[in-house]
């Protein structure tokens, strides 16, 4: 909580909230403000993130299906009650991810950023997987300013990979 503390006064400066509009626990809005401060708010918050996603890397969804996997086999997961977060995520990623072993991940991984794509790039190129640069230029207009040959020739490699899986 220090952590984001620090951060509010620079962040309020830019935002249309008036003053004490947060409470102390920086989380919910006084009643008498309009819907155009709770989005101010709720963007506010969301611009304050916690330390590991300020050092992180981006995983593809499959990574992350793999990751979930493993952890589920290493350890008992704990559940607070119901259908927990973990479960549920586990269930979204294993109905959507595509690679499932640690060569194709890695295979994934390496055509992607050898064709020059930054990390969150190859994050999400690497989970929606894009037929050609067509699609991938239409759905991630930062790749245009990358090498197109480049990318053909890294979505080309993924798709063969993917089909090849079934």
């Amino acid at each position: 909580m220090e952590d984001v503390k620090e951060h509010v006064p620079d962040l309020m400066s830019t935002l249309d909230l008036p003053p004490g509009a947060i409470s102390d626990t920086h989380r919910f809005l006084a009643p008498p403000y309009s819907d155009s401060y709770l989005t101010s708010y709720n963007m506010f918050v969301s611009l304050v993130l916690h330390v590991e996603f300020k050092t992180g890397e981006p995983l593809l969804l499959s990574e992350v299906a793999y990751l979930m996997a493993v952890k589920q086999t290493q350890s008992e997961v704990v559940d607070y009650g119901g259908r927990g977060i973990f479960d549920q995520t586990n269930d979204y990623c294993k109905k959507f991810h595509y690679f499932k072993t640690q060569e194709s991940l890695g295979a994934v991984r390496n055509s992607l950023v050898n064709a020059g794509l930054d990390s969150a790039e190859v994050a999400l190129v690497g989970t929606v997987v894009p037929r050609d640069s067509d699609e991938a230029l239409t759905l991630f207009p930062s790749l245009q300013s990358k090498d197109i040959a480049n990318i053909d020739i890294a979505l080309n490699e993924i798709n063969n990979q993917k089909d090849a899986l079934g």
